[in-house]
């Protein structure tokens, strides 16, 4: 154990937790990362599309979307707990006031309700709104502002077409991050994206 490594925050998209080769080509891609403390938080995945799909045929408001999204990466939180069982649960507000004790090289799987019920808004920097606008890419970047991370990671099923590296802004206009990432990734010193559904693990950086 490194009481001083440094925080990687990993974003593992929901689809991809729906991937039989995850199983596998999640902990390859992991181990094959300079050491750091990993928190690791799931997107909505399918289960959000399906928060969306009731949002438009039943016109909820905005915070019970809101609050159902949050429970779908809930729920693939679990899932991502099922895949990696050296990773342990992570209530982040009880470790709030004292990140530091995160920096110990381990593998964490970040409970997203507690993270956006008890430490989002509370914490220092712009809050995060609520609307479609923001997913789980901006909740996982202002998860990585909030613990003060070397990085953020996120695992994609695919990349831009032949890009290397790719502003922030045109990502969002692409749709390969929501639209609001790059406010919530604007004070962040790296950005990842990787092709977790390619063998080499092909990726791009974020400015």
């Amino acid at each position: 154990m490194n009481d001083h490594a440094p925080i990687r925050v990993i974003k593992v998209g929901g689809s991809l937790l729906h991937w039989m080769d995850c199983i596998e080509e999640l902990p390859r891609w992991l181990t094959s990362q300079p050491a750091m403390t990993n928190l690791l938080i799931a997107g909505g995945g399918v289960l959000a599309d399906e928060v969306r799909d009731l949002d438009r045929k039943m016109q909820l408001s905005a915070e019970t979307a809101h609050r159902m999204a949050v429970e779908a990466m809930a729920i693939n939180s679990h899932l991502l707990r099922a895949l990696l069982p050296e990773g342990r649960w992570l209530e982040l507000s009880r470790h709030e006031g004292r990140f530091g004790s995160l920096h110990d090289g381990r593998l964490w799987i970040i409970e997203p309700v507690d993270f956006m019920d008890h430490v989002e808004a509370m914490a220092e920097g712009q809050s995060l709104p609520i609307g479609w606008h923001v997913t789980s890419d901006s909740i996982a970047a202002r998860l990585a502002e909030v613990v003060n991370a070397e990085e953020l990671v996120l695992l994609k099923s695919a990349l831009p077409e032949s890009v290397e590296k790719i502003v922030c802004r045109a990502a969002a206009s692409a749709g390969f991050v929501d639209d609001y990432f790059p406010n919530a990734a604007a004070k962040l010193a790296r950005i990842r994206a990787i092709n977790l559904r390619d063998h080499q693990f092909p990726e791009c950086r974020l400015v």
